[in-house]
């Protein structure tokens, strides 16, 4: 009988030891939410499971019995430990819209709401079972007013509101880790007087830094900014702060971002934090007062107390003593053509008080040499920054804008941007995607007549843009009628700028078929046309004495029409380590033909432009067809230890298989750095002539545009006995001198 007794008060020992310490928590409540969904999430903490049969849930309303879930499987009213509970009404929807945890108990209350519907001002809940009871009294200052949040428990047993929408039911609480002790918080840093609009979007305009030095992280929704006007508010939101999730020993930024009350004033103001709205129900965390701000400068908390610096949003502040004022150029590209240049020039403050400024500049070609100067500012007292707008009619060329900060009075911390330096290119072709075909001159003589059966020459610029089309033919006409025969070339590299001397061999008209008079030469490239008027008038008696051998002359001289290469543009003359490009236009004749090109720069037996590679290191190898031009780039650089002098400029071409290599040989000079200059000088040599160089006249440019001068595609035998005479009277003249010196 004893030992029944003994056994029974054990039982009873035990299962008060179970439960008599038992503790279970409100830990998350729903009590507004938006499609009346309403719901209890309760914890239990401790080590032991405890039983929640027999629970009650009272409020101010009523009183339910805790029971299971009429839709629950397995349902269980005991409550592990370190798990959650959610109490619901029997005809919740909380379970579509959250996956909740087989873990986490699913009950119900015996009725189709909880207490009678919780209340939205506010309400005491309490839930007990005998063993246990917990209670929670709230209101809705505290939060989750409507807006689907919940309030939630931190690990420090304090509310807040849910930072997820909906809560977070049967997991963790989303505000568990931050505490809500705000004595840690700190304002660190406030730009009262930004460059801009002082309420533009984030991250411009005004703003405070704040500064969590607690151990613990701190969250600050809805703590409140106030100026020195109680009534101008600015509440710390989500959209307005870096991060409302302030971590120990980091900062936050919170920007008015277009707020229409607060608003600091830069001559006199304060910054206040509190704890919330309104300021009489509400605790100041922190606050500062400052007089005269900078544009552009904020006040930084130190050790020492407050100073103007540099902003630092975000960042540990940084004290830095002195000025600091920047120059900077803006142009909206830096490849113009000839008329729509314009740039706009900058200088201002980015550290200190206000100076007196002054500011030089200059725009250099690419020889130094300046063809514009500039005095924007002359000593003039400048606050925050100055702006003034140039458009200098440049020619074709490249040019170096600069412009710099001269003689500042006050101590700059970073001098590397008191001047500034930009690069631009002046060209009449860029992004001229249309072609474009031009007679520059006949060369006719003064009176700008001709005679039939004349041989003169035209020169032609012809720009090729985005066309498919290769074809360009010259052609004399009168009434319609052609007058000459047709010269027929094909350029076929799209973006190029092609200078062409074309000569052009009137027909002979000896039997006066056709009148005197006007006369037009055309240009057809690509199907674009353009003309120029001359005067064919009388005919050539010479030519005409011998009428069949001439036309045969022509025929075979068309057909022999040979071709032609030449240098189209390199510099006069270069300094050590320049790296500067030539340019070598070649015209194939009437059959496809590769060539072989390469170009270098030497004296004597040495190669100054080889970097120890072989002379033909830079080979290149174009196939042309039948009457093609084509324009071939080469970049040299010249070595950087080369003495001054005049050295070189070697163009080896090689035709197909052919053994002979056909060269082009020119002077450089090598000058000290910016005495450099660059001209264009067109040259033209015969395959199977003299490697005698023959020039043109030419306009100097810049990098490759050429303006004038070109190939010369055929000359008549006639022709090229006549520039024979001049040689031939001074050949007889000479040997008439020696033989009369010698009979003496």
């Amino acid at each position: 009988m004893k030992t029944t007794f003994y056994v029974f008060l054990c039982i009873i020992l035990l299962l008060f030891m179970n439960f008599s310490g038992a503790s279970v928590v409100i830990n998350e409540v729903m009590y507004d939410a938006i499609d009346n969904t309403e719901w209890i999430e309760l914890y239990n903490p401790d080590n032991e499971t405890i039983n929640l049969a027999g629970g009650t849930l009272t409020d101010n309303k009523n009183t339910d019995e805790l029971v299971c879930c009429g839709f629950a499987q397995n349902c269980s009213l005991l409550l592990k430990n370190n798990s959650y509970a959610i109490i619901t009404d029997q005809d919740t929807t909380l379970y579509d819209n959250f996956e909740i945890g087989t873990e986490t108990l699913q009950i119900c209350v015996d009725d189709n709401s909880l207490g009678n519907g919780l209340g939205n001002v506010e309400d005491i809940i309490t839930i007990s079972n005998g063993t246990f009871e917990t209670t929670f009294e709230y209101n809705y200052n505290m939060g989750a007013d409507g807006n689907n949040k919940t309030l939630e428990r931190n690990k420090l047993g304090e509310w807040k509101e849910s930072i997820i929408n909906g809560g977070t039911p049967g997991m963790k609480n989303s505000v568990y880790d931050f505490s809500y002790d705000y004595s840690a918080l700190t304002i660190t840093e406030v730009m009262v007087d930004p460059f801009g609009d002082d309420d533009a979007r984030k991250p411009l305009g005004e703003w405070v830094e704040l500064y969590n030095s607690g151990d613990e992280p701190v969250y600050i929704k809805d703590l409140v900014l106030y100026d020195e006007d109680d009534d101008n508010e600015l509440y710390l939101t989500k959209t307005n702060t870096k991060t409302l999730e302030l971590c120990s020993g980091c900062y936050t930024v919170v920007y008015r971002d277009t707020d229409g009350d607060f608003d600091l004033s830069k001559i006199e103001d304060t910054v206040r934090l509190y704890t919330g709205y309104p300021i009489s129900e509400n605790v100041l965390l922190d606050k500062i007062s400052f007089t005269n701000a900078m544009e552009g400068a904020s006040f930084s908390k130190f050790d020492g107390g407050w100073y103007t610096t540099v902003p630092t949003p975000g960042d540990k502040n940084v004290y830095t003593a002195g000025c600091d004022w920047h120059i900077d150029i803006e142009m909206n590209n830096s490849i113009f053509h000839t008329t729509d240049m314009d740039f706009t020039l900058i200088v201002g403050r980015t550290l200190g008080e206000k100076q007196n400024i002054t500011v030089r500049g200059t725009i250099e070609d690419i020889f130094g040499e300046p063809v514009k100067e500039y005095s924007p500012w002359t000593n003039q007292e400048i606050t925050t920054q100055n702006k003034k707008t140039y458009s200098p009619n440049l020619k074709e060329g490249v040019y170096q804008i600069h412009f710099w900060i001269d003689g500042i009075m006050c101590d700059d911390i970073d001098i590397t941007n008191n001047n500034i330096t930009k690069l631009v290119a002046i060209n009449p072709q860029y992004k001229k995607s249309e072609s474009s075909v031009d007679i520059e001159k006949m060369y006719l003589g003064n009176d700008n007549k001709a005679e039939w059966g004349d041989q003169f020459t035209a020169s032609i610029v012809v720009y090729k843009g985005n066309e498919t089309r290769y074809s360009v033919q010259v052609w004399a006409e009168m009434n319609g009628e052609k007058v000459s025969k047709t010269t027929k070339l094909s350029i076929h590299d799209q973006y190029k700028q092609y200078p062409l001397t074309i000569p052009i061999q009137l027909e002979p008209n000896c039997n006066n078929n056709v009148d005197d008079g006007n006369a037009l030469l055309v240009v057809d490239a690509f199907g674009l046309r353009t003309e120029k008027e001359f005067i064919v008038q009388g005919v050539d008696d010479e030519v005409c004495k011998d009428y069949l051998d001439y036309v045969q002359e022509q025929d075979i001289e068309i057909e022999k029409k040979k071709e032609g290469y030449r240098v189209i543009e390199k510099p006069g003359s270069v300094f050590p380590g320049e790296i500067f490009p030539i340019q070598v236009q070649l015209l194939n004749g009437n059959d496809i033909q590769p060539y072989t090109i390469w170009s270098y720069v030497y004296r004597g037996s040495k190669c100054y432009s080889c970097d120890g590679s072989e002379r033909d290191e830079n080979t290149q190898r174009v196939i042309l067809n039948p009457d093609e031009v084509r324009i071939v780039d080469f970049i040299l650089k010249i070595d950087d230890d080369i003495q001054e002098g005049d050295y070189n400029l070697k163009v080896k071409i090689q035709k197909g298989t052919q053994k002979t290599v056909r060269e082009i040989t020119e002077t450089i000079t090598v000058v000290p750095e910016k005495q450099t200059l660059s001209k264009s000088l067109p040259f033209f040599s015969e395959f199977g002539e003299s490697n005698e160089s023959t020039v043109f006249s030419s306009k100097t440019h810049v990098f490759g545009t050429p303006l004038t001068g070109g190939v010369v595609v055929y000359e008549s035998s006639s022709v090229k006995a006549k520039k024979l005479i001049p040689i031939l009277l001074f050949v007889t003249f000479g040997l008439v001198c020696l033989v009369l010196i010698w009979k003496k």
